[in-house]
């Protein structure tokens, strides 16, 4: 499984002089808890949480005309869509994080994946390997007395 088979695009983005405001009713209406950062030329710049806007943007004392910019995180980690989804997993094991902007060669944004995809995609995977047990167990001849033995 490739990660651009899982990934969410496009991803829901902004730039970084986008106020605090903007980017909070944003993630209201998308109904999502983080956004992607990109410049004017569609590079990755940043990620920004609920948890990034409540914590250094109102719980530091920021206005909400303040830049995202000023409480986004900046150069997050990223996997490739041509890598494969055991990657994703093992860069978000790393680093703890739970959302993972997808992005090609030159650093320009592809998308997003999140940890609740791969559990999802490694869940059907599950399933489908359990349905195969099943069906060969279903499906074996019995054991003799003489193999048995």
């Amino acid at each position: 499984m490739e990660v651009r088979d899982l990934m969410h695009r496009p991803a829901v983005t902004c730039e970084p002089a986008a106020p605090l405001s903007e980017v909070a009713h944003r993630m209201g209406v998308e109904a999502i808890g983080s956004l992607l950062v990109v410049d004017h030329h569609g590079v990755l710049a940043g990620i920004v949480t609920d948890r990034d806007l409540a914590l250094k943007g109102v719980g530091a004392g920021l206005t909400p005309d303040n830049p995202v910019e000023s409480v986004m995180s900046r150069h997050p980690a990223t996997v490739h869509g041509y890598e494969d989804a055991f990657t994703a997993t093992a860069i978000l094991a790393r680093t703890g994080c739970r959302r993972l902007p997808v992005v090609d060669r030159d650093g320009h944004l592809e998308g997003v994946i999140a940890l609740d995809d791969l559990v999802i995609a490694f869940t059907e995977q599950l399933e489908k390997l359990a349905h195969i047990l099943a069906h060969e167990q279903a499906t074996a001849p019995a054991p003799t007395a003489a193999s048995s033995r």
